[in-house]
């Protein structure tokens, strides 16, 4: 054929099968059989330090920021968190704060802080057993324990031994209170204020592969820096499906229970690669 008017024979175009335009993918999309893992989180590190300029962290299941809000300093969060007092009926300071501070501030005085915070961690941990959950749920139904003073030895027997001399008997003022049902929610605020005066972070990263001893500390670096933390309680989390790269995920309303982050930075190859498909119309 050729353009009118030319005289100059133009080739015929080929129209491709629809198999053929199944077939065909862009080079970028193809990957080798083996990626360089290591690599991989090298460069993600490298991503996660422009990150810490910018907002690019996406909110969580049940996050309490928008999309692409910048990310706080940990003591903010914390501080956001300490107000939640469920038993507070809009003041900002309820019982649970007050209760959980007394502990802090006599455990201070006493010079037993680290026993203390090694005792509420235990209680937590047993808290969480469906097990002990039974027999704490069974002292509560004992039709002879109606006082909550005739609690205490129950109390005691459970949740002890104890690294402190401060617990056991503050199991015994919360009692006199008539605060024991609201022990565990003490509890929580407990840990959630000695992070907050600590200033420390916890950080879940999801990994394809365990990182180095290097590694771990580059990212915790990073998100000292990101979140203007003191510290970072790092907790790493093996999956194989990533093939590589990492998932960050932090800001928790329990900081001992990190299952439901308010922040969630995906720099993972499969989610690279699922978009990447996703744009040129395949179905991953």
């Amino acid at each position: 054929s050729s353009r009118p008017g030319s005289g100059v024979p133009q080739p015929a175009r080929r129209n491709r099968r629809p198999a053929q335009l199944a077939r065909a993918q862009p080079r970028w999309i193809r990957m080798p059989a083996a990626v360089p893992r290591p690599l991989a989180l090298v460069a993600c590190l490298g991503a996660l330090g422009l990150v810490a300029r910018g907002p690019a962290f996406v909110p969580g299941r049940q996050a309490r920021v928008h999309r692409g809000a910048p990310a706080r300093p940990a003591r903010t969060q914390l501080a956001a968190l300490m107000v939640k007092d469920p038993l507070s009926y809009g003041a900002k300071k309820g019982p649970i704060v007050t209760y959980a501070n007394a502990l802090i501030e006599a455990a201070a005085k006493k010079g037993e802080s680290v026993q203390v915070t090694k005792d509420v961690m235990r209680m937590k941990k047993l808290l969480s057993n469906q097990q002990f959950q039974k027999e704490f749920t069974f002292l509560l139904s004992d039709p002879d324990t109606m006082e909550q003073l005739s609690l205490v030895e129950g109390y005691n027997k459970l949740f002890g031994p104890y690294a402190s001399d401060i617990v056991p008997k503050y199991i015994a003022f919360l009692a006199k209170k008539r605060r024991l049902p609201q022990m565990p929610l003490i509890l929580d605020h407990f840990m959630v204020e000695v992070y907050g005066q600590q200033g420390i972070e916890p950080v879940l990263v999801t990994v394809a592969t365990p990182p180095t001893d290097e590694q771990a500390e580059a990212i915790k670096a990073k998100m000292k820096a990101m979140l203007k933390a003191t510290d970072i309680k790092l907790n790493v989390k093996v999956d194989p499906s990533l093939m590589a790269g990492m998932i960050v995920e932090y800001g928790y309303d329990d900081p001992e229970d990190v299952s439901d982050p308010s922040f969630r930075l995906d720099l993972s190859l499969s989610t690279v690669l699922r978009k990447a498909a996703l744009q040129q119309g395949v179905l991953v």
